[in-house]
């Protein structure tokens, strides 16, 4: 036997001695929710800058065996100890490493107490009856493909019951099982899944294609990717699954690196605890299918915590690109994401560092219950809400990452099969709608119904969804400026602050949407960073829109779009900001702000707008001249707040109903098409308030 270590994988491995010993790099942490809930959020340690937790044992790379089996149909010439041929079955009794060759119809079984390799060297195994490989007990298990070969693993469609086990995938272990070498892998899962493991699944290097029913990898305890080429086909299940829901600590999937290309009928990976992805290339597709309708289509799927370093991803998903059922964090990378859900969705906290996010395609781009964003360089494109922080509508638990698609041959033991053998629906999406009186709808939730996240192709989606667009788009540019509060933005008693929070310290942040634009059901705060927002054009929404208040410090504030519910910044803010009014909505291809011969600020509406938002450190107190199309629009700032009209004056808001409620405009212009968007008969008195600023006077 001759054993060699590859320079590359001779220097990973010497950094790793040290750190070897400590085969748990994982911790637990609670992450407080605003209803008090506590989620236990598994975070992982870097260990030589890296998450895996990878044995030094697992970077040994085999370059011959102590046995040599040579196959040939159904029979095999043996040369060395520990190994027979029985009945179609080369059973490995004994610890070693086996090289293995040839084209065989039957099964290997590994039996063991001891640790066994098996080089594989331009095998092909085929089994019609069962899986290609069963491990049946073993220290551990590692795969080395050989330099150059290519090795083709089959099971069938139909398996034979055993009596040691109940293999359910090509290559079957109930042993920590870890793939290593430069050769190539293809695997076929006929049955069920591709390659699966009961404890630990390790990939170190090489080249893998695995086609399988239901999930391509899959590990109980963790999967862990250190580099290596992965091309990933399920036709419903997900191609990257870990699913323990028994210890805290483990359930996880880490990606150190590689080259992932995804195309699954369920989740792309989905770890049943924390997944964090580093210095990868990741492209994932996920579409149904199949005909169930009770099905997950997300991209990178996580149970409390989903951490994203560094890496480069392409994602098209029906449901959401990135979620995480407690916490969501990049800290960089760049990411291009087409999602028929929410692109980043965390129940509870949502944190972007850096990275370059580019949102081509979503009903929700960024949701969370606390979003934090701290720099970056964001694009969201939305049919429904761009940012969106709303509190998590039920508390988190690993149960609720549990899958719907149970495919045959998943056990209880799994993790993912309840004591009465039900799975659980996943937990609704966090998006909450901020409350309204007792016995009243919300405007845009009227004639629409929550879903939940388990709606991929659902033309309803979470919060607000196209219905509310259809209905906006028959009110004309000639309604009245300002049905909504345009002041201090609680709108009066329909809204009441959830405790979710938006805060932006930093980057460079673009929204286009057709629902509101940045939307809170609690606070938003904005210390710095440069943030442009094109909100929608009907009315039913609002560029912003907060229940609790706005405060701006610092950081440059750009948003236009619709004055129907429209709101401005909040009246302690600190710096100097403008909302200014048109009299209808209006197209313009060029506007500018300047002040004092400086030009603050030019920008091309993509859209209709009646209303602008405008905030910097350089805008002062003083006459104000906004230039759309030509004509100029002087006006004169007098406070930090200010709310004014396009002829100058203090902007006056018209609000109806018991304290002006948010969403109800004048009966005038109400018609009978207004009902999702929030319009009704009303026969409350209607009440005009003049806003200067931020407050009514």
């Amino acid at each position: 036997m001759t054993i060699k270590k590859s320079l590359p994988i001779i220097l990973i491995s010497t950094t790793l001695l040290l750190g070897a010993c400590n085969k748990n790099n994982a911790t637990t942490s609670s992450t407080s929710t605003s209803d008090s809930t506590k989620v236990v959020a598994l975070s992982l340690d870097k260990i030589s800058d890296v998450y895996g937790d990878y044995q030094d044992e697992d970077y040994t790379v085999a370059t011959k065996g102590d046995t040599t089996i040579t196959f040939s149909g159904d029979s095999a010439d043996i040369s060395g100890s520990g190994a027979s041929l029985k009945d179609n079955t080369l059973q490995i009794t004994k610890g070693g490493v086996y090289e293995l060759s040839g084209d065989f119809s039957g099964n290997i079984s590994i039996d063991s107490s001891e640790e066994v390799t098996l080089l594989l060297n331009g095998l092909t195994l085929t089994n019609e009856t069962g899986p290609g490989i069963n491990i049946v007990e073993a220290k551990k298990v590692i795969v080395t493909l050989a330099e150059g070969s290519e090795n083709i693993i089959t099971d069938g469609e139909n398996y034979e019951a055993t009596e040691t086990d109940d293999p359910t995938s090509a290559i079957y272990s109930k042993a920590d099982l870890t793939f290593n070498g430069t050769g190539s892998l293809q695997v076929t899962g006929n049955y069920n899944n591709g390659i699966q493991s009961k404890d630990d699944l390790t990939f170190i290097s090489g080249t893998y294609n695995v086609k399988a029913v239901n999930n391509a990898l899959k590990g109980k305890d963790k999967v862990a990717i250190l580099n290596g080429t992965f091309n990933l086909e399920t036709t419903s299940g997900d191609a990257i699954q870990a699913t323990n829901t028994e210890d805290t600590e483990k359930g996880y999937v880490a990606i150190d690196g590689g080259n992932l290309t995804i195309d699954t009928g369920s989740d792309g990976i989905q770890a049943e605890t924390a997944l964090y992805l580093q210095n990868a290339t990741v492209d994932v597709i996920t579409e149904n299918k199949s005909s169930s309708e009770d099905i997950s289509l997300k991209a990178l799927k996580a149970g409390n915590n989903l951490v994203v370093d560094s890496g480069t991803f392409t994602i098209s998903s029906k449901d959401d690109a990135f979620h995480s059922n407690g916490d969501l964090t990049i800290n960089q990378g760049e990411f291009s994401i087409s999602a028929g859900d929410d692109a980043l969705h965390a129940e509870y906290n949502l944190t972007i560092n850096d990275g370059t996010v580019d949102v081509l395609k979503s009903e929700e781009g960024i949701e969370g219950e606390a979003i934090v964003l701290n720099g970056g360089n964001i694009n969201v494109t939305a049919n429904d809400d761009g940012i969106n922080a709303a509190a998590a509508s039920t508390s988190s638990n690993t149960s609720n990452n549990q899958q719907h698609n149970m495919a045959q041959g998943d056990t209880p033991s799994d993790g993912e099969m309840l004591n009465d053998g039900t799975t659980p629906p996943e937990k609704p999406s966090g998006d909450m709608e901020q409350g309204a009186p007792e016995g009243m709808t919300p405007p845009d939730q009227q004639g629409t119904v929550d879903s939940g996240e388990n709606t991929p192709d659902a033309t309803t989606t979470s919060k607000d969804n196209s219905t509310e667009d259809a209905a906006a788009s028959d009110k004309t540019e000639n309604q009245n400026p300002g049905q909504m509060s345009g002041g201090t933005g609680g709108g009066g008693p329909m809204d009441e602050s959830d405790g979710s929070t938006l805060e932006i310290n930093g980057g460079t942040i673009t929204v286009n949407a057709q629902g509101d634009g940045l939307d809170s059901n609690g606070d938003i705060t904005m210390t710095g960073g440069n943030v442009t927002v094109y909100g929608p054009e009907n009315s039913g929404n609002g560029t912003l829109d907060y229940a609790g208040s706005y405060t701006l410090s610092g950081g440059t504030l750009l948003g236009v779009g619709s004055s129907g519910m429209a709101q401005t910044v909040s009246e302690d803010s600190t710096q100097v900001n403008l909302a200014f009014y048109l009299d209808e909505l209006t197209t313009g291809s060029k506007v500018t702000i300047e002040q004092n011969g400086q030009t603050l600020s030019t920008f091309s509406p993509s859209k209709q707008f009646q209303q602008i938002v405008f905030s910097s450190p350089e805008l002062t107190t003083g006459e104000v001249t906004i230039t759309i199309d030509g004509t100029s629009y002087p006006v004169t700032l007098s406070a930090t707040a200010n709310s004014l009209s396009q002829d100058g004056s203090a902007y006056t808001a018209t609000m109806t109903g018991p304290g002006g409620n948010k969403g109800m405009g004048r009966p005038s212009d109400v018609t009978s098409n207004d009902v999702t968007s929030g319009a009704s008969e009303k026969t409350e008195e209607e009440t005009t308030t003049e806003i200067s600023g931020d407050s009514a006077v």
